[in-house]
């Protein structure tokens, strides 16, 4: 069954596949005692392998800008990159937080860089953000997302610089930040 849903699914793949399934069946019949089809690139952690069927927030390890992307397409990310997926607040929240000023800011008090100045966003990093206590207030955030969302999907190019704007006022009112804060974060992301 799973096979038959795989080859509907993805046939150009499974067609490639079908080049290499004797060398395919020859491996990993002994590390676990557990025989894998022979199609079966990685064995999937079956804890988290639905969730990337659902709406998430991706990002890569690595990267020389301050992004993070949502996906609502089933996309599956390459090994160097994460995922967030969330059934409690909206995944959309949290992508407007975590493209803030704010948490960019933080960032430079609990992450890391390279040597040559890229963002090293691991998992253990991203996991010190702090998620506002007044969901429901935070939750403004959202229809300005969306806003930002569509006009990226439709023209990558669009402007999207005073929707941005707006979405980092309101992070900062979630913080109770001072006008003497918001500055310093201003003029330290530029």
């Amino acid at each position: 069954l799973a096979e038959e849903k795989f080859t509907e699914k993805y046939p150009n793949i499974y067609k490639h596949l079908l080049n290499y399934k004797s060398n395919l069946l020859a491996r990993n019949q002994a590390e676990t005692g557990i025989r894998y089809e022979w199609y079966c690139l990685q064995r999937a952690a079956t804890t988290f392998v639905e969730d990337y069927y659902k709406e998430k927030i991706i990002w890569g390890l690595i990267s020389g800008d301050w992004n993070f992307a949502f996906d609502n397409e089933d996309t599956f990310i390459s090994s160097a990159s994460y995922f967030l997926v969330s059934d409690e607040i909206s995944n959309k929240l949290i992508l407007g937080l975590l493209n803030s000023k704010l948490y960019r800011y933080h960032y430079n008090f609990i992450g890391e860089k390279t040597a040559g100045g890229a963002f090293v966003f691991k998992k253990t990093t991203i996991e010190k953000f702090l998620i506002p206590n007044d969901i429901k207030k935070a939750s403004s955030l959202v229809p300005l997302v969306d806003k930002v969302l569509i006009l990226k999907k439709g023209n990558s190019k669009a402007d999207t610089a005073e929707l941005e704007n707006q979405i980092d006022l309101l992070v900062y009112e979630l913080y109770d930040l001072t006008e003497d804060e918001i500055k310093i974060i201003e003029k330290s992301i530029k």
